[in-house]
């Protein structure tokens, strides 16, 4: 569909092209894929998934929350092709909800701000939970509370700047973001199994679970239990409607950014499987609830305990595990960075309407068709300040 006609259907929409539309299909599968991020999300995820039932509840409940997000992708896919408009379930809500419309959008439109300011901060201590482990693993010492919360700082900062950049360079950030996360888990399976000196058999992975009586924390039953593990996945496998909200910016974006929702999804399921797996088969430790030890090399870290056992156990030392964790900790700054496109095209579309503080700053395009708001996001602002449990061990 040549440009005129996609803003024709914009026109029609009662909205008026801004933007330049020099995001692809690789741009826009790049935005979810990554903002998924299944490196980041199976190695942070898994110390939870282990105090909620351990490898079962951690193999099984990935495959739920998989087919589960597929059918609703599978939904947005439809919707965002009928309605491709920045702003994703804000623009959509209005259009949908009749005579609520106006009332469904806004509700819509704050909801998706606070879980827009939840996904960028959550990446964000992702990333400096992977860096101080890093620390941790290689110095014997933990990262204080204090250095992480100016880790995360950083992080949020530097992923304000790659948003000030022109979208060529975004599209070229989100292509290199692909890279990084494709090959990290491609590198990171086939060394777990070359590293470990035994593995786990079949049974340890899809049949092992932790009782309630086990558990760190007190739970109910063993269904309450089994149904909290369903979190790491979804922790993982969220933000696939991220590129619904740079579609003004998306070639062919009726087309494209329904492939894009659905194929993010697949490939972050998928990728995700293959890494959880390759962890779980690869647990060296006789006692799995030492991975939590908070005295470990890893303070508790299971993914990076898990990794440094393994380099323990065939080098006499976990050194070489760091070069793993690093992986994890670029994925997850890179997952931050596109959070924050995200975020800044879904605060672009709710200021567009007037429904947020400083609207004129917030809708603003520059010449070169970037956002005043891309690089300024005060989500960052509200980032750190939701760290402060941070330094509370200082």
């Amino acid at each position: 569909m040549s440009n005129t006609t996609q803003e024709f259907r914009l026109t029609r929409l009662g909205l008026k092209q801004e933007f330049r539309r020099e995001f692809d299909f690789l741009a826009s599968f790049g935005l979810s894929f990554i903002v998924q991020s299944p490196l980041l999300g199976v190695s942070i995820g898994l110390t939870y998934a282990w105090q909620t039932g351990g490898p079962a509840s951690a193999s099984w409940g990935w495959v739920i929350v998989s087919v589960g997000s597929m059918f609703v992708g599978l939904s947005m896919a439809e919707i965002v092709s009928a309605l491709p408009a920045s702003g994703g379930p804000f623009f959509w809500s209005s259009w949908l909800g009749g005579t609520q419309g106006p009332v469904l959008s806004f509700v819509t439109g704050w909801l998706n701000m606070f879980g827009q300011l939840a996904l960028s901060t959550g990446n964000a201590i992702s990333a400096v939970s992977s860096v101080a482990a890093i620390v941790s693993m290689t110095t014997g010492n933990p990262l204080s509370g204090a250095h992480q919360l100016l880790l995360q700082l950083g992080i949020l900062v530097l992923g304000g700047a790659v948003n000030i950049c022109q979208p060529r360079t975004v599209a070229r950030f989100l292509a290199l973001g692909i890279f990084v996360n494709f090959v990290g888990v491609i590198f990171v399976v086939l060394l777990l199994p070359a590293v470990a000196p035994w593995r786990q058999s079949p049974k340890f992975v899809f049949t092992t679970f932790f009782d309630k009586s086990l558990s760190p924390n007190e739970v109910p039953s063993n269904t309450y239990l089994w149904f909290q593990a369903l979190c790491m996945g979804l922790f993982t496998i969220a933000g696939y409607d991220c590129c619904s909200h740079i579609t003004e910016e998306t070639k062919g974006a009726d087309v494209l950014t329904p492939l894009a929702i659905i194929y993010s999804i697949a490939a972050s399921a998928i990728l995700g499987y293959v890494l959880l797996l390759g962890l779980l088969f690869c647990v060296q430790d006789k006692d799995p609830w030492a991975l939590l030890n908070p005295d470990n090399q890893a303070h508790g870290f299971v993914a990076g305990q898990l990794v440094w056992d393994m380099f323990a156990a065939r080098f006499g030392t976990g050194a070489g595990s760091a070069s793993v964790l690093c992986i994890c900790a670029v994925s997850g700054i890179m997952c931050t960075a596109a959070s924050l496109t995200s975020n800044s095209r879904c605060l672009f579309a709710f200021a567009r309407s007037r429904a947020v503080p400083f609207s004129s700053f917030c809708k603003h395009v520059q010449p070169g068709h970037r956002l005043d708001c891309a690089g300024l996001d005060p989500r960052i602002l509200g980032g750190s300040v939701s760290t402060r449990n941070l330094s509370s061990g200082d």
